[in-house]
């Protein structure tokens, strides 16, 4: 099966139940300057079941070329030939799925390629089943650990923390922090661009970024202030109704005693729950699949859980 490239407008009329914001022309078209080009493309068919955003940067097509993760969309009738039909109407739609993935080899040639998949609880069958299909056709690749906070089965935050922690979110406790949801945008950036630029890391997001992306992403700031200093703050996006994904977070300099990252969670997790969110998602904490020790013992200390987040990335065979 062939493969071709369609207009924005023709690939959002097909793909309309995208499995998160990042997959969307809205989010692609916000970030297109950040891709050298940008190709939708699609089954050559009238109607097509499956389609791809993918850009190019150094010679590589990227999917997504400027988000945590991208996706193969799914038309409706092939979503619901995955999860609804009998075993006869699902492998025709396996089929044809690993037809696509073939056409994206043969469009990649002798380039690479690399898609970030999301973690599996967005939609375990289609997650799984693309990831299968480009497992078949593209060698290589590593797996990243995502971690997750539920709270779809209630929420009970201290309940999950191990001892280390729960004495730090005891101390923070007592510190008498103050949390608040703020729609001052540059107030929480500048308390996350602080953090970041005290441990030497670049922030991929400028504020002016920021202020772009929450037209097309919803999007909440929060900050947790001492004495009436900001000490703490995260960025969330919510990328589908039932699952947010924390952005940034962090806090500042000189406040490691009071452990603010320790009840930060707390008050983030439970302003969610209180909004019938089932999932946070608080990211990776490895980078090509070697793991940042510090950063998953923390979130584990939370009571996170731990999901593959499996990234394809390969010359073609």
């Amino acid at each position: 099966m062939s493969i071709k490239e369609i207009t924005p407008q023709r690939y959002a009329e097909l793909f309309g139940g995208l499995t998160t914001v990042f997959g969307s022309v809205e989010f692609t078209e916000l970030n297109r300057a950040k891709a050298e080009s940008v190709k939708y493309l699609v089954e050559d068919d009238d109607a097509p079941a499956f389609g791809i955003i993918v850009g190019l940067r150094d010679g590589v097509w990227h999917c997504p070329f400027s988000a945590p993760f991208g996706e193969i969309a799914f038309s409706a009738d092939a979503l619901n030939g995955l999860k609804n039909s009998d075993e006869g109407g699902k492998s025709d739609v396996l089929r044809r799925l690993n037809r696509f993935v073939v056409g994206l080899r043969q469009f990649v040639g002798a380039g690479e390629f690399e898609i970030v998949m999301p973690p599996a609880f967005y939609d375990p069958e289609r997650i799984g089943a693309s990831v299968e299909a480009l497992r078949n056709e593209f060698s290589n690749g590593w797996e990243d650990v995502d971690f997750y906070y539920p709270l779809n089965q209630g929420f009970d935050f201290k309940s999950g923390l191990n001892r280390a922690a729960r004495k730090n979110f005891n101390r923070a406790e007592a510190a008498g922090f103050q949390f608040e949801k703020t729609d001052d945008v540059a107030r929480a950036y500048s308390v996350i661009k602080t953090n970041r630029d005290s441990k030497g890391y670049r922030l991929a997001m400028t504020l002016d970024d920021v202020l772009a992306t929450i037209r097309v992403v919803q999007a909440d700031f929060f900050v947790l202030s001492l004495d009436g200093e900001d000490v703490a703050a995260a960025m969330a996006y919510r990328v589908t109704p039932d699952v947010v994904q924390i952005i940034y977070w962090g806090d500042v300099p000189g406040y490691g005693e009071q452990r603010p990252m320790n009840i930060l969670p707390y008050h983030i997790f439970g302003y969610y729950a209180e909004r019938g969110i089932s999932i946070i998602d608080i990211g990776p904490s490895s980078t090509q699949g070697v793991r940042n020790e510090g950063l998953c013992r923390f979130k584990t200390s939370l009571g996170c859980l731990t999901t593959p987040k499996p990234t394809i990335h390969t010359r073609r065979k």
